[in-house]
Formats: structure tokens, sequence, C-alpha cells
């Protein structure tokens, strides 16, 4: 929570929690952020029918209920719609190659968002994050084990030839 900032919960498996929306009392919301998307402990080995019920049907759910006017919608996608890319500087005007259920589906928000913004004019950004990690990620994520091993000043060595290619973002500075 942000000091200032009235934040509404949502759980997209729970269509219950959409009846906090009524909490919102202004006519007008400056910004929508969604952070929002189910990210399958295996990404690279995720399948659409695991990811779109979370990831779209939620979605397409809450742009129904929304009953706002809303300034700007902010979309926190994910880099794993470029798939195996293996160029060194991605931006914009990467081609995009989703490869696993998860990143077809992290493409889908981006087009329904683009699509519903167009139609209800509202200004529309997608931030393609990298790797978002926090204090309670698995053990077994190579950040964690980054992490580990620096706060123990324990002897650091990667080795992955020229394959390592994490785009870190902690949620801290999201």
């Amino acid at each position: 929570k942000v000091k200032g900032v009235d934040n509404i919960y949502l759980d997209l498996k729970d269509k219950n929690t959409f009846k906090n929306l009524k909490k919102i009392k202004p006519n007008k919301v400056e910004y929508l952020i969604y952070f929002t998307s189910h990210v399958p402990f295996n990404e690279k080995l995720s399948k659409w029918e695991n990811c779109k019920i979370e990831n779209i049907y939620a979605l397409i759910y809450l742009l129904k209920k929304i009953k706002l006017k809303i300034g700007k919608i902010i979309l926190s996608s994910s880099l794993s719609v470029y798939g195996d890319n293996y160029k060194k500087i991605l931006d914009e005007k990467s081609v995009l190659l989703p490869d696993t259920g998860y990143a077809y589906t992290k493409y889908a928000q981006e087009k329904i968002f683009k699509i519903y913004c167009r139609l209800n004019n509202i200004k529309f950004l997608c931030l393609r994050l990298g790797y978002v990690f926090s204090e309670n990620i698995s053990d077994k994520r190579l950040i964690k084990k980054i992490t580990y091993q620096i706060k123990n000043n324990i002897d650091l060595k990667i080795i992955n030839g020229k394959k390592t290619n994490l785009a870190l973002v902690h949620t801290h500075d999201v």
C-alpha cells in the first residue's frame, strides 16, 4: 500500500472480490495499474490451458465489470513475449515470438488492453518487465541462490556461456 493512494484488492480466482470495485468513490480513476498474472513454476513448460483462466478470462471479466472513467491503464507484461530471442538488446521494435502458454497469455493481455483502451479512449502503457523477484520467491530460483551467497559472503561463480540473460527487477523497484 502507498500512503495517500487507495488500493482495491481483487482476487482473479474469486469473483466475489470484484464487489470491492464498488469501494471506488470518484467517478474518474487516474490510473489503473495491472500487475496480475499467473506465472507457472516452470514457465518454459507452461500450457495455455494452465494460464488462460487467471491471465485471460479473469482480465476480460474485470474489464466487463469496471464501470469507471479511467485516465490511463498501465499493464505489467513480460519479456517472455519475445520468446527465445537471442538478441543482446531488445526494444519496442523487436519481434515478438511467444513460445510458451504463459507467454501467449501475456501477449493476449497486451492485445486485449490495447483494444479496450482504444474503444474507451483510455491512454495505455505496456511495461515489459524482466524477471521480477522478491524475498518470498522459492529457494530453488537462481536469484534467491545468488542473493543467499552474496549475503553470506560465499564466493559466487556464474558460468552459463553467452546465454545468461536475466533482466532482474525487484518488486520494490517496480
